[in-house]
């Protein structure tokens, strides 16, 4: 049998289903072996356990063989493809050998190569870059891999590249004096997706450039209308900037390069031309610029030549430039424009000062924002820097910028590897009150995603301790929106309450971000209490999204109206938004798919699509094993089937409730335990989750970004097993009150349920 193993001789394909290519011939292979090269890939060029294999290859349960089948899947694929294209280590651990070329890491060179030609100014080569790049893109990455979030994170990583890597191509073709071509790549692109503004922008932009006016400024109205009415938003200040310059014929549209004419960048210079106020000011260099001279990051670069003598002019230069590029999206050029700072402070101050460490810093949190996937190992080893130079107050940042991470690297990146012992060696260390605030504020974030209630909650009052310390606004509001996370238990309400209208008030004197999250912090608490000043609080809020510049803050907005529209019993419509809002997440996708299945639960429930929520809160389990509010939601459908076993099993692990984290899904689980139980009529649990429910009679309960109901709903029908007549009527009335006051009408069938119960109840039962 002949060897294939030799170097180069193999290609592993895993943008798409997996594929394998031997001397360039399709080579066909079995289902399980397609998933351990693809399980293989993903390590690479780390080897993979043998548990991290079977892992992919049975997602719900290992067979007892499972090392032998590994071990046997593995010979089969040396005899067939060579004995040199695995290879064993100790562990054991296999790799892939190095006769292998990866699809996924074609694609990468290609867009590097991409990156150096648009630097260098040759839009044609940048264009055949990524052109190359994106004929590699088959489908969606690791296709023949399960769902776990470290795979969810990094095919939403790289669905990010590619969609910038298409708009990329539209903007080479418009630089290169091709609109026509442009033309119909941008109209391709915004019929796949006609939610990224930046589509529709550039569509606008090519047909104005091949002297189409009135095509452009109809492409900007259809725009509008998709926006208005499939996600209730107006347009961003791109767009809108956009159609201004179209109306007064703009002489920028046409002058300079694509970025520039939509804003986004900087316009072209001439000679000694005086750059434009309006659109210059802080942005990059723009493209067409020489590259730099290897260890001259001023050399040939007019851009920031006039701040080559001056070290701290130059690295301001660069901090300005990269912080436009930053608020434009552009994540990629803040990247390569903090590099340059960093080159020049390294050589002005030396390569672990704080300045420089500052400066690695902003560049790593640039690399995280663009999905690069070197960002892991630049924060740790900003980190290592800062310890060795004895810099506490950076550790600390350093500290803070690795939670932003997430937890959902845990099986990947390996982000959080420690990650406690950092934040307690920084909290520990660090005396500065700002620095300590913001480590403490993002561990909050980080370990409200682990279901760690108490060590999120410790975490927040010592931001929030930090952060009043300081007196700082801005500090102080980061602090108190962590509230909204762990100050979230039905007996915080009041606690609750103040402090989002603490941090509302303080938003106010900053800016619409700011007020945004406050919204969202306090729409929160007026759907706990039922208070129908909701609506207004969310009409605030869309209202304010086309000129908020977070996509996180519209995103937010979008789950509440998705909530609100299935409270009025708009199923339909609030289901399409969920999946709308889910599809164009700026968040994690870990994050993103937890908040949609959310949405999805009483959506699903109501319209009786049973099956579809068992399966789907079934792999949620899977998943997400440390998080129990996942059992609970899988307990409440296993009632409605009638599985008394699983109920009781469950309701006993969590204690009734009790032993459930207090974060921002305990009342809902709570309240869905509690009616799992009654469903059953099961009398002693009955009486034990109505006891811990009956002090928040009145309250409805908050879960993420919607609700499970009132209180009152569950502890009604608890009563009603328990043969209470006065407290059955009592709840029954206070869900009729939240019914009315919220426009709740979703929930009118359950207390009719409820009230027909109460009329056959014969009497209390002891």
């Amino acid at each position: 049998m002949p060897v294939f193993g030799a170097v180069g001789n193999l290609t592993l394909g895993v943008l798409g289903p997996t594929t394998v290519h031997v001397v360039g011939q399709l080579r066909s292979l079995g289902a399980r072996e397609r998933v351990l090269l693809a399980a293989l890939a993903f390590a690479h060029p780390r080897p993979a356990t043998v548990e991290s294999v079977a892992d992919a290859l049975w997602p719900s349960e290992r067979p007892r063989t499972y090392r032998q089948v590994v071990h046997n899947l593995v010979s089969g694929l040396r005899r067939t493809l060579g004995a040199d294209a695995l290879v064993t280590e100790p562990g054991p651990t296999y790799r892939l050998g190095a006769g292998w070329a990866l699809d996924l890491e074609t694609f990468t060179a290609s867009l590097e190569r991409a990156r150096a030609a648009r630097a260098a100014g040759d839009h044609w080569a940048e264009h055949v870059h990524l052109l190359r790049a994106l004929d590699l893109a088959r489908g969606e990455l690791f296709a023949d891999l399960g769902d776990e979030p470290a795979v969810t994170g990094r095919r939403a990583a790289h669905h990010q590249t590619v969609l910038v890597a298409e708009e990329d191509a539209v903007f080479t073709e418009l630089d290169a004096g091709e609109p026509r071509t442009a033309i119909a790549r941008a109209a391709a692109l915004t019929s796949a997706e006609p939610y990224r503004e930046i589509r529709w922008s550039l569509l606008a932009l090519a047909a104005y450039r091949a002297d189409q006016r009135g095509a452009a400024l109809a492409s900007l109205a259809r725009a509008r209308t998709v926006l208005r009415d499939e996600l209730g938003l107006e347009p961003g200040p791109t767009l809108v900037r956009l159609e201004q310059r179209l109306l007064v014929d703009d002489p920028r549209l046409t002058s300079g390069s694509a970025r520039a004419a939509l804003g986004i960048g900087a316009p072209a210079r001439t000679g000694a031309d005086a750059p434009d106020s309006a659109d210059s000011a802080g942005a990059p260099p723009a493209a067409g610029g020489p590259p730099m001279a290897e260890g001259d990051p001023f050399a040939g670069d007019p851009f920031a030549a006039a701040a080559a003598g001056d070290p701290e002019a130059a690295i301001a230069t660069f901090q300005d430039a990269a912080r436009s590029a930053n608020e434009a999206g552009l994540f990629a050029d803040a990247v390569a424009l903090l590099a340059r700072a960093v080159a020049v402070a390294e050589r002005s101050h030396g390569p672990d000062d704080d300045v420089t460490l500052t400066l690695r810093l902003a560049r790593a949190e640039q690399l995280r924002r663009s999905a690069d996937p070197g960002f892991t190992d630049v924060m740790w080893d900003v980190l290592d820097r800062a310890e060795r130079a004895g810099s506490s107050r950076l550790y600390a940042l350093a500290a803070a910028a690795l939670c932003k991470l997430g937890p959902s690297s845990k099986a990947g990146t390996g982000a959080d590897a420690g990650l406690t012992a950092v934040i307690e060696r920084a909290l520990a260390w660090c005396t500065d009150s700002a620095a300590r605030s913001k480590c403490a504020g993002e561990a909050t974030l980080f370990f409200s995603m682990t279901g760690e209630a108490e060590r999120c909650r410790v975490y927040f009052e010592e931001a929030l301790e930090q952060a009043r310390a300081v007196g700082d606004r801005d500090l102080l509001i980061a602090a108190l929106g962590n509230a909204y996370l762990c100050v979230s238990h039905p007996a915080d309400i009041e606690r609750r309450a103040d402090l989002a209208s603490e941090m509302l008030a303080l938003s106010e004197q900053v800016g619409v971000d700011e007020i945004m999250e406050s919204l969202h912090f306090v729409f929160a608490v007026q759907l706990q209490r039922a208070d129908p000043l909701l609506r207004t609080t969310l009409a605030r809020q869309l209202s304010l999204a086309n000129t908020v510049g977070s996509a996180a803050r519209r995103w937010m907005a979008a789950y509440e109206q998705t909530c609100l529209l299935w409270l009025e019993g708009r199923l339909d419509e609030a289901e399409a938004l969920a999946h709308r809002t889910f599809a164009t997440s700026p968040a994690a996708a870990s994050r993103a798919l937890s908040v949609l299945r959310v949405a999805l639960l009483g959506i699903r429930e109501t319209q009786g699509r049973e099956q579809e929520l068992a399966d789907d809160l079934e792999r949620a389990v899977a998943e997400n094993p440390g998080m129990p509010v996942w059992r609970v939601l899988a307990t409440w459908v296993a009632a409605r089937r009638g599985d008394a076993a699983y109920v009781r099993r469950v309701f006993d692990d969590l204690d009734g409730g009790a032993g459930l984290p207090a974060d921002v899904a305990w009342s809902g689980g709570a309240m869905l335990l509690g009616r799992s139980v009654a469903l059953l009529g099961d009398v002693e649990r009955s009486r034990v989750s109505y006891a811990l429910l009956r002090p928040y009679a009145g309250q409805f309960t908050w879960m993420s970004s919607t609700t499970t109901g009132p209180f009152d709903l569950a502890l009604g029908e608890l009563a009603v097993v328990l043969g209470d007549l006065e407290a059955a009527t009592r709840h029954a009335a206070g869900v009729a009150r939240c019914i009315e006051r919220i426009g709740a009408v979703v929930y009118r069938p359950d207390l009719e349920r409820l009230r027909a119960a109460i009329a056959g109840l014969d009497g209390p039962v002891h």
